[in-house]
């Protein structure tokens, strides 16, 4: 039967106790990082000793006691080896931690729990246990054999190991990784040192061990640690792993411009090694005394540097930033650089390239002007003789040769038509060409253009609807090129459209969509639908880019340059306004022009 005794040893004994649970609900929390999961076993591992502990100090009858000193070895098996590998993580050294140094590792803890639970047996652990005194309270005290003091010596010298790699980080970190550190080492070595005072007898309690009385000052750094520092959140080896296998250099100066830090990048690219550290940044880059001189004592700079010259020459991005402490002093200085000479090759290329676009459009154009003069001087004249023969060779009764004289003008009159767009666009590339303001009525314009499409309405048998609102009045505008702009529609209508309906409506309005500005201005809107082919959204993308049509099937069916439409965006653009097209794939097109009622003769080309 248990007996129990009230003791005041077991009050710091539960709080360290809850703290430690509390820590292992936190990092199970952040079990997503997996330093957060080592930490929480090593707090686990700790709090079942504090527990087992306060078991034993709790119970009054040996055999209680020798229970509860069992139970206890559930955690001081699994602290110390919990130690390491978090010590492996926080100091990025898990390749340390292959599957087979961990089930080494297993091994101690687990021949270990096998001897404590059959001490009777061999007595390797406990040699002798009888209760003790202190006051009024029964203690346990034991009299540890040769298993005892061999696992001790493997805890010491496993947990040894662990504090070494933390201390290591500790020199090397930067501030907030050193407040970490110093949490980390507080926590750890507090419990050691007790338990060297009770292993080697200075314990000022006989029988009372106070190395689980030591946790709660594990408990308050290592909790100090995790909401200060965000011990589970951001480690040492994070920097470390960024900083080693950056690409750019990276040189710390501390205030008398000595090197306290240097990446293996900037080793390279200065020709120095890991001896440059400690050495003055005078020595380290005296190869190049300009750099000294211009930037030696400039606290923040942002500039581009190079080296050599010809096929040599290197460029570098060089940016310097000041450091300063939790206080904001400064404590040094933050160079960094970045070799960015294959991009400064590649923008020097890209100038080129774009240099002879330039060139090569501007001879395009002028080829193009030239070729479309060249052409139009002798088709003028094949087009006019043909239709003089066809006059005369009607008069003389030779109407066999009016169908071929008929198509000789038609494909004059269309190559004439193809040769005027390529004309208009390359004046439009080259910013030459002008507009011819006038006044005109516009109702007349648009029986003059239905008048010009007459043939192509006949052609694909559609039928043409006009519907023109009522006292339109005139226009101010460049005659020739809205009646260019209007029969390049409704021919492109007709085209498009087999025995079909296509309607032109006319009518004015008031729309800011003519010049994209906030205030309204008078409009024509001339509105072209068809009940064509349609366009699809794929097709919609490109259909106002030059030299574009639908697809290559529309070009082989319905022939074309894929000027037409650019073109007409292009001058309704240059008086002021635009064209948009609404369209459904095989149900038909609706082009929309917005021209202001009085264009401007200095509209300027978007």
């Amino acid at each position: 039967m248990l007996r129990w005794q009230s003791t005041p040893y077991a009050i710091p004994l539960l709080i360290a106790a809850g703290v430690s649970i509390t820590l292992v609900y936190l990092a199970w929390r952040r079990r997503s990082a997996s330093i957060a999961n080592t930490f929480a076993l090593f707090m686990l591992g700790v709090s079942e000793w504090l527990l087992g502990y306060i078991w034993e100090l709790s119970s009054s009858d040996l055999a209680s006691k020798v229970l509860a000193g069992k139970v206890q070895y559930f955690g001081i098996v699994v602290v110390p080896a919990a130690w390491l590998l978090f010590a492996l993580q926080y100091t990025g050294r898990t390749k340390w931690m292959t599957r087979r140094n961990l089930l080494l590792l297993t091994i101690e803890p687990l021949v270990m729990s096998f001897l404590v639970w059959t001490n009777e047996w061999h007595r390797l652990i406990w040699s002798q246990t009888e209760l003790g005194q202190i006051s009024s309270y029964t203690l346990l005290s034991v009299t540890h054999g040769i298993g005892f003091w061999i696992h001790a010596a493997y805890s010491y010298l496993i947990t040894g190991l662990g504090t070494v790699l933390v201390v290591q980080a500790l020199l090397r970190s930067p501030q907030l990784y050193r407040g970490q550190a110093w949490a980390l080492l507080i926590g750890a070595i507090a419990p050691w040192l007790a338990n060297a005072l009770y292993l080697l007898r200075l314990n000022p309690f006989p029988h009372l061990d106070l190395t689980p009385f030591a946790f709660t000052v594990t408990g308050a750094a290592t909790a100090w640690g995790l909401f200060r520092f965000r011990l589970l959140d951001i480690v040492p080896v994070a920097r470390d792993a960024v900083i080693e296998s950056m690409s750019d250099g990276v040189m710390v100066l501390d205030l008398q411009n000595r090197i306290v830090d240097l990446n293996p990048a900037a080793q390279q690219m200065i020709g120095w090694n890991a001896a440059a550290i400690g050495q003055p940044a005078m020595r380290v880059l005296a190869q190049w005394p300009h750099l000294l001189q211009e930037y030696g004592n400039l606290l923040e700079a942002h500039t581009e540097i190079s080296f050599g010259t010809g096929e040599d020459e290197r460029c570098f991005d060089l940016r310097i930033s000041p450091l300063a402490d939790s206080y904001r002093r400064l404590t040094g200085r933050l160079i960094v650089w970045r070799d960015v000479t294959e991009r400064k090759q590649a923008e020097v290329k890209l100038q080129a390239a774009k240099e002879a676009a330039e060139a090569a459009n501007r001879a395009k154009n002028t080829f193009l002007a030239n070729m479309s003069h060249e052409l139009r001087t002798p088709l003028n004249a094949v087009i006019g003789y043909s239709e003089l023969i066809q006059e005369e060779l009607q008069e003389m009764g030779h109407e066999e040769f009016a169908s071929g004289l008929e198509t000789i003008g038609r494909s004059g009159h269309h190559l004439l038509a193809l040769i005027s767009d390529i004309l208009n666009f390359s004046k439009i590339e080259a910013g030459k060409m002008d507009l011819y303001i006038e006044t005109f009525d516009l109702a007349t314009l648009v029986e003059e253009v239905v008048a010009t499409i007459y043939l192509s309405l006949r052609e694909n048998d559609n039928k043409l609807q006009v519907n023109l609102a009522a006292n339109l009045g005139s226009m101010q505008a460049d005659l020739m090129k809205v009646r260019q702009v209007l029969c390049n529609l409704l021919n492109n209508a007709t085209k498009f459209t087999q025995q079909g309906l296509i309607t032109l409506t006319v009518y004015k309005s008031q729309t800011s969509l003519a010049i994209g500005a906030a205030t309204s201005l008078d409009c024509f809107i001339f509105e072209v639908a068809d009940t064509g082919i349609g366009i699809t959204p794929e097709q919609m993308q490109q259909i106002f880019q030059p030299f574009t049509q639908a697809d290559a099937s529309t070009t082989r069916r319905y022939g074309g340059t894929g000027l037409g439409l650019s073109l007409s965006r292009r001058f309704c653009q240059m008086m002021g306004g635009d064209i948009t097209v609404a369209s459904e794939f095989g149900q038909g097109s609706v082009f929309t022009i917005c021209l202001p009622t009085q264009v401007n003769s200095e509209a300027p080309l978007e």
